[in-house]
């Protein structure tokens, strides 16, 4: 007798275990936050979908537009250079942004938390474009420059370096300056 109570306990156990189980909904507090992260899941996975077409946008329109601003600006800087050399500083005010000063041969630019000055050197300069970018209203431009008064070229070589804005659709430099 104590087996078959034994064995009808234990089943007994086994079937209210087995109907505890098969209760599939959550409990009704953790039922919120399920429904608040699915939420959340829905959002984010739509904000990614739209950055991700954007970043799409971004790379296949930016390289050549960014190409042909460079094209344009470095054209523009080696006519700016070349009028200034010449002593034309009033034909070339309008690619400076009226921060800037050309007063007796030098070119005074605000940068970071002071200024920087470039004195306009009394031949043209033999430049090459090592480095440049644009991010949003401004664009960099970093030129090595290859006779920059040093024996030989390995002794010293220095940078020129331009900062531009863009200001009601134009790009004026902003800062131009010789890093040693």
């Amino acid at each position: 007798m104590i087996k078959k109570s034994l064995l009808t306990f234990l089943i007994l156990v086994a079937v209210l275990v087995a109907a505890g189980c098969q209760n599939s909904e959550p409990p009704v507090d953790l039922q919120g936050e399920i429904d608040m992260l699915k939420a959340q899941v829905v959002e984010l996975t739509d904000e990614n979908e739209a950055l991700k077409a954007e970043l799409a946008a971004i790379e296949t329109e930016d390289p050549e537009s960014l190409l042909e601003l460079r094209n344009t600006l470095d054209s523009n800087l080696y006519g700016t250079l070349n009028a200034l050399i010449r002593g034309e500083n009033s034909a070339v005010t309008e690619a400076f942004t009226p921060s800037v000063e050309i007063e007796d041969g030098v070119i005074t630019s605000l940068y970071g938390k002071g200024t920087v000055e470039f004195i306009i050197p009394e031949q043209p300069m033999n430049l090459r474009q090592r480095a440049f970018w644009q991010d949003g209203n401004t664009y960099n431009a970093i030129y090595e420059i290859y006779n920059s008064g040093y024996d030989t070229p390995d002794e010293r070589l220095n940078t020129l370096n331009v900062l531009y804005l863009k200001q009601n659709d134009t790009w004026q430099i902003d800062a131009i300056f010789i890093d040693e």
